[in-house]
């Protein structure tokens, strides 16, 4: 579990810092050269490159809704992002999102809602694991995550 627990670490990490950079890059965009002096802003910002990265992983990051009760008696607790990291309906988010959930629910880039399931959580890491039924993950490419060679 140490070893998943460190895996889904370095993948949050990952897909956060380059969410950060895409972020900073789509907001800054070329005008980034003011900032840099002379480096060239082009040299800086490829736009194909940053929606060619987002075309990829989009359809795997999903909306969590976690909270207590059910129907109208529904309190929202939390709300989230997360990312599916196989075709088996895994999904990692952070630990914060779904502490002390009752129900926690998944929403696909697709507009497909599912009910999840914690499987494990890491409150020392900010780390969750969930599961969907794997049937609801077909046809979505998973975030592949790194590892640290």
């Amino acid at each position: 579990m140490t070893n998943l627990v460190k895996g889904m670490g370095l993948g949050v990490t990952t897909v956060a810092v380059a969410v950060i950079v895409v972020v900073a890059f789509l907001w800054v965009g070329p005008g980034v050269q003011s900032f840099l002096g002379t480096t060239s802003a082009s040299a800086l910002y490829d736009e194909q490159g940053v929606v060619s990265i987002y075309e990829r992983v989009s359809p795997a990051v999903v909306e969590i809704n976690a909270g207590h009760g059910s129907g109208r008696d529904l309190l929202r607790m939390g709300t989230g992002s997360g990312f599916l990291i196989d075709n088996e309906g895994y999904i990692v988010t952070n630990n914060h999102v779904i502490e002390d959930a009752g129900t926690v629910k998944v929403k696909f880039n697709n507009g497909t809602a599912a009910d999840a399931t914690i499987v494990g959580r890491s409150p020392a890491n900010d780390l969750a694991l969930l599961k969907v039924d794997a049937s609801l993950v077909g046809g979505i490419q998973p975030i592949i995550l790194g590892d640290s060679s």
